[in-house]
C-alpha cells in the first residue's frame, strides 16, 4: 500500500503541472530526488534478517543528455531501513551508493519524456544495532532505471520514478548478504539551457549607383536655360532620395 501511494503521489504531482511547456531539451542537468524504499529479506549462513520497515531514499544526479536521447549520469544516493531484531530490539540496514549511470529518453509528446536504463558503481553497506555499530563494506552494486519526466517550464522538470538496487557480497569474510531494494521516488530536474546565439545582423543595403545628370548651356552664355534649371532640380531631388548625384 505504502508503495502504491508513491507512485501515486509522483503521478499526481506529474499530472498537475497540466500541459507540458517544452520538451526535454538536451544539455547538462542536475536534479534532487526523495522517496521510499523497500529491502528483501537477507539470508546470511548463520541466520537471516526479515520484516524491514519501508525506509527512506535521498540521491542527486548530475548529468548530461545528447541530441540523440541518451544520458550519461553521475549519482550518489544514500538509503537506510529499520528491522527488528528480538526483544523489542531493532537494527538499521543502509547504503551510500556512487553510481555512473546510462539511460535512454523515448518521446512520449511535447515536454514528456520516458527513460529507461541502468548503472554501475560502489556501494557501503552498513548495519547499526543495538549490539554494535559502525559494521561496513564497500562492494560492487547495479541498478535498473525507469522514470517518467515531466517539463513545468523550458529549464524544469519534474520527474517519479522506480530502482532497483544491489550490492553483491557485503561482509562476505564473515556474514556475507547481498543487499538489494527497490525504491520509488519522485524529484525536481534543473537543465541548464545554452542561450541560442543571435542571428547576424543583415548585410548592409548595396551602394547605389549615382545617377548622372548634364546641364547644356547656350554657345558662350552661363545663365539656365528653362530646360536646364529642369535638369537641375531633377538632380537635387535624385541627391535627397539617393545622397549621390554627378
Amino acid at each position: 500500500m505504502a508503495y502504491k501511494n508513491i507512485m501515486l503521489a509522483g503521478a499526481a504531482a506529474i499530472a498537475l503541472t497540466g500541459a507540458a511547456a517544452a520538451d526535454t531539451p538536451a544539455g547538462f542537468y542536475l536534479d534532487l530526488g526523495a522517496g521510499a524504499n523497500w529491502v528483501q529479506d537477507i539470508d546470511q549462513p548463520m541466520s537471516s534478517f526479515d520484516d524491514f520497515d519501508m525506509g527512506y531514499y535521498v540521491g542527486g544526479t548530475a548529468g548530461y543528455k545528447i541530441d540523440n536521447g541518451l544520458k550519461f549520469e553521475f549519482e550518489v544516493a544514500y538509503r537506510s531501513n529499520d528491522f527488528d531484531l528480538f526483544r523489542g530490539k531493532t537494527a538499521e540496514v543502509n547504503s551510500f551508493s556512487v553510481m555512473g549511470n546510462m539511460l535512454y529518453d523515448i518521446d512520449l509528446g511535447p515536454g514528456y519524456s520516458l527513460s529507461l536504463g541502468g548503472g554501475v558503481g560502489t556501494a557501503r553497506v552498513g548495519f547499526d544495532s543495538d549490539f554494535f555499530s559502525g559494521k561496513r563494506d564497500w562492494v560492487f552494486a547495479f541498478q535498473g532505471l525507469a522514470e517518467i519526466e515531466a517539463m513545468v517550464s523550458d529549464d524544469i522538470g519534474v520527474f517519479a520514478g522506480y530502482n532497483y538496487f544491489e550490492a553483491n557480497n557485503a561482509f562476505d569474510d564473515t556474514d556475507g548478504f547481498d543487499y538489494k531494494a527497490h525504491t520509488a521516488l519522485v524529484g525536481v530536474r534543473f537543465h541548464f539551457i545554452e542561450a541560442e546565439a543571435p542571428p547576424p545582423p543583415p548585410p548592409p543595403p548595396p551602394p547605389v549607383a549615382a545617377k548622372t545628370f548634364i546641364v547644356f548651356f547656350n554657345f558662350d552664355k552661363s545663365d539656365l536655360t528653362p530646360e536646364a534649371q529642369a535638369v537641375v532640380a531633377e538632380a537635387a531631388a535624385a541627391f535627397k532620395s539617393t545622397g549621390s548625384v554627378s
